[in-house]
């Protein structure tokens, strides 16, 4: 039974990519296309297939390619409209319709003479960015890539340059710095490429944070695996360097990687849910957000998601800071307001390696912060989420009363409810801690295993079965794991006043850790709200098909705070707004740090 405790360590609380079902038609012209060449199978990929010369009586038309498209559709409106769990929240919140959206798809295809798998591709990513959901997305398999070694952030409607790879843009070929302003981009306004960039995406939600998406993940990587058009050549980039107002025009090229996967038939049609371990509903461990990332930009510059050190320089004098062997950035300065001593800790993810480790190294930084300061402030942007039980980890050391945690409304099949019985028959022997420590480990991500955790535990899967005899595919509010508070930790515990720096780009995970301490009234928040994705995700795949289709997510709970509020498509407020201006980037933020130490001081009298 030890081997239950990995699953929570790579279950995926992701944003999800989504993958089509078998095809049920068509069956034989698919195995036909075995017998083909790569060159006459390529013809598919065409928009003149019908036209091919594929010398065989079983050849697929483009009528055959055309229904099994619509096929693949019905399959797609099955998974979703059984698993997507916000289904009634979107209609109600804004208009979504499943069944209009693949009438939709259908009728994108209908009328067309041809529509070819790339086209296709395109068309299903609409069904999905139709959601409005960031958790939700899908992928193709495609090893087809352009980027530039340059990565591009937003600030209070402007974009500026966030990273540089210097090893592929030396300073001399590329003259511009950090904190430079982009204002145009392929010869056009860079306002209107953004605008562009989500509307060949289908981006149509938070409209800051869908700015901000597109300038960090789509302006400088277009990706087959997403269905997005590839540039290749030159591109020019017009750039004004802070403090000018002098516009000058750069040349650079993209670099293109071509695609590597020929064309060929793909007859394994077996669908398949990607659950990793064989744990009950494993797939509810994990809170996080998944980005195709530049592939030399990822993780370079101190505006990546989840970068350990973030983009906020030092808010006072420092008078103490962590070893640079420690994981967290983390000191304590002299506020400029009131004199008192604040401690700041960047807190980039929830997904870390050997998280027991890490949240050991916390509490370490927990006592160092109660004999030190007078006050916390968090940062926490940028952080796409992560594991559920290491964000309970951290929240429990940041307590001394229980923490209330949003409930979730599952989407249930029969193979959770499976599971569920069958994992409550096997644990009938565990009576004391030492046996609950034994099935489970000594925690779960650096959160303790206790006996009434695991009686918790068990309990959430008898209300999973309770919920189906009672007739509910979408179950009631729920506690994940039946862990309705988050438990103060045994050990080190800060309770002085807290405060968290949140943004457009915190997501999942990233939602959830200020939802909770401001509900609360654990900490105040400061800066934008957060993104809004509000669930688990699922993972879905193919083995493999016949239209490209490798994977995608479905957000398959929808979580609800204590008033009943949901998450999905609202985020969590600041008590103190606070958008982030060019200028801040260009000059070193003066105006954030003083309105950050002004809110800070507030908390800390």
């Amino acid at each position: 039974m030890k081997n239950y405790i990995k699953i929570f360590f790579l279950a995926s609380f992701c944003l999800t990519l989504f993958s089509s079902a078998a095809f049920s038609s068509a069956i034989d012209e698919i195995e036909a296309l075995t017998f083909f060449s790569p060159e006459e199978y390529g013809k598919i990929f065409d928009n003149n297939f019908a036209t091919g010369d594929i010398r065989s009586s079983l050849s697929m038309s483009q009528d055959d390619l055309k229904q099994m498209m619509f096929n693949d559709l019905d399959s797609i409106k099955n998974i979703v409209a059984s698993r997507y769990a916000p289904a009634d929240w979107k209609q109600e919140q804004v208009g979504w319709d499943l069944n209009a959206e693949i009438q939709k798809a259908k009728d994108t295809i209908n009328k067309e003479d041809a529509t070819s798998i790339k086209e296709y591709q395109k068309i299903v990513r609409g069904v999905f960015a139709s959601m409005q959901d960031y958790h939700v997305s899908v992928q193709f398999y495609s090893t087809e890539v352009s980027y530039l070694p340059l990565a591009i952030s937003e600030a209070g409607g402007h974009y500026f340059i966030s990273s540089i790879n210097r090893e592929k843009l030396p300073e001399e070929d590329f003259p511009f710095q950090i904190g430079d302003e982009i204002t145009g981009f392929g010869g056009k306004n860079i306002q209107t490429v953004i605008e562009e960039l989500n509307l060949q995406s289908g981006s149509n939600n938070v409209p800051h944070t869908d700015r901000a998406k597109a300038a960090m993940h789509m302006l400088t990587i277009q990706a087959g695996a997403r269905a997005d058009n590839i540039p290749q050549g030159e591109l020019s980039l017009t750039v004004k360097s802070a403090g000018t107002q002098e516009e000058i025009s750069h040349q650079l090229n993209w670099i293109h990687i071509p695609e590597a996967i020929s064309p060929q038939p793909f007859v394994d049609k077996s669908f398949n849910y990607s659950e990793k371990q064989d744990f009950p509903m494993s797939w509810l461990a994990t809170m996080k957000a998944d980005f195709i990332e530049n592939p030399i930009m990822a993780n370079v510059g101190t505006f990546s998601m989840g970068d350990k050190n973030g983009f906020i320089p030092e808010l006072g004098e420092k008078i103490w800071e962590a070893p640079e062997s420690c994981p967290f950035k983390a000191y304590v300065y002299v506020s400029p307001i009131n004199g008192k001593n604040i401690g700041y800790f960047r807190l980039p993810t929830y997904t870390v390696e050997n998280p027991e480790e890490v949240v050991l190294e916390f509490s370490k930084l927990i006592a160092e912060f109660n004999q030190r300061t007078d006050a916390l402030i968090i940062d926490q942007l940028n952080n796409p989420g992560g594991s559920v039980f290491y964000l309970y980890a951290m929240a429990s050391m940041l307590t001394d009363t229980p923490l209330t945690v949003p409930q979730h409304q599952i989407s249930l099949t029969q193979k959770d409810v499976f599971k569920a019985v069958d994992f409550n028959r096997k644990v009938l022997e565990v009576k004391t801690d030492e046996d609950a420590k034994k099935l489970l480990g000594e925690s779960l991500h650096g959160y303790p295993i206790t006996y009434e955790f695991f009686l918790r535990f068990k309990e959430f899967y008898n209300g999973v079965v309770k919920q189906w005899e009672e007739g509910k595919t979408l179950t009631d509010p729920m506690a994940l794991f039946g862990l309705d508070a988050i438990e103060p930790a045994y050990g080190s515990r800060y309770t002085k006043p807290l405060m968290i720096l949140i943004n457009e780009l915190d997501f999942s995970g990233g939602d959830f850790f200020p939802t909770i301490m401001k509900d609360n009234n654990r900490a105040l928040l400061f800066g934008e709200r957060t993104a809004g994705a509000g669930g688990v995700v699922k993972e879905y795949s193919y083995q493999s098909n016949l239209l490209g289709i490798n994977k995608y997510h479905l957000t398959s709970t929808i979580a609800r705070r204590e008033n009943g509020q949901p998450i999905e498509n609202l985020g969590a407020i600041p008590d103190i707004p606070y958008v982030l201006k060019l200028e801040d980037i260009q000059n070193g933020f003066p105006e954030y740090i003083k309105a950050a130490n002004e809110a800070i001081a507030g908390i800390s009298n």
